[in-house]
């Protein structure tokens, strides 16, 4: 979480191994390797939503699962894990059949970057309740969001606050009102901590300074002040590799087969436009007669 300018989708592409030219080191179960290598068992959903117009919600979610779901999985036992009430969606939803054209591949963990982006209070609120639903089941949930509304901001297990791409708060939820009244923040009776966290405490009375540099500066201190990680996270490091590299053994259609997948898709899509086609080769057979 952050305000604007705070580096989020920036941070997390660099998680994702989708930004060149860093520097540092990306651990995976506290091990080093990047999460490209990980991406079978591994989901992203994008700012600006993925989903093919040509195609109904049920075909979109059935594709992106047949093409990353285990192989031993029979057609039948896909469609069964991908069943969709309504085929036709409006704009607003289509961020959560995003969302679904990735839940669909059972992955391990899910990043989303702005997944309340375009939607309205009831539809934002009702998302990030199944998002919490979907993560007491396992599944590691990673949201990236901008300033939550406090009933939306209750729901989250642990919090990272960056600002200017550096980071001002990390751990549980529950402390952040504590920690930043040690800083110097005040926050009224019924107030949104995520509001006043990210900028707008410096509405109300404070101690101290509270500019992001020395809220970074201030973390630091505190960090250092923490100590040694756990000894048994080695231990517990060691399984989750193993249960890993398990899953990802099996997991996604042979490489042929999503070749295969792809293309009766581009097909349908361009039977589905059909006045797209013939514009393309009308266009197509105009640049012959010019050449």
């Amino acid at each position: 979480m952050g305000g604007s300018g705070a580096v989020k989708s920036t941070f997390v592409n660099v998680l994702m191994g989708k930004t060149n030219n860093t520097d540092g080191i990306v651990a995976v179960n506290n091990s080093p390797g990047n999460l490209r290598r990980h991406k079978k068992v591994i989901g992203y959903v994008p700012q600006d939503d993925v989903v093919l117009p040509e195609l109904n919600v049920y075909e979109n979610i059935v594709h992106a699962a047949r093409c990353r779901l285990p192989r031993g999985w029979r057609d039948a036992d896909i469609k069964a894990h991908t069943n969709v009430g309504k085929p036709i969606i409006s704009g607003g939803q289509r961020k959560r059949v995003s969302i679904g054209m990735e839940l669909a591949a059972a992955p391990m963990a899910i990043f989303l970057d702005e997944p309340t982006s375009g939607l309205d209070a009831t539809s934002a609120s009702s998302m990030m309740k199944t998002l919490k639903a979907i993560a007491r089941l396992g599944i590691s949930v990673i949201v990236i969001i901008h300033q939550p509304r406090s009933e939306i901001f209750d729901l989250f297990d642990t919090l990272i606050l960056l600002g200017n791409g550096q980071t001002i708060y990390e751990g549980p939820q529950v402390d952040v009102k504590q920690y930043f009244e040690n800083v110097g923040f005040h926050f009224p009776e019924y107030s949104n901590h995520g509001d006043i966290i990210t900028g707008n405490g410096r509405e109300y009375k404070q101690s101290g300074d509270i500019s992001k540099e020395a809220l970074i500066d201030y973390w630091s201190g505190h960090r250092r002040k923490m100590g040694a990680t756990n000894t048994d996270r080695h231990t517990i490091t060691t399984l989750g590799n193993t249960v890993m590299r398990k899953a990802m053994e099996n997991r996604g259609a042979l490489r042929i087969k999503q070749v295969w997948l792809c293309l009766c898709r581009a097909m349908l899509q361009q039977y589905r436009a059909m006045s797209a086609y013939w514009a393309e080769m009308g266009l197509a057979t105009l640049a012959g007669f010019l050449v």
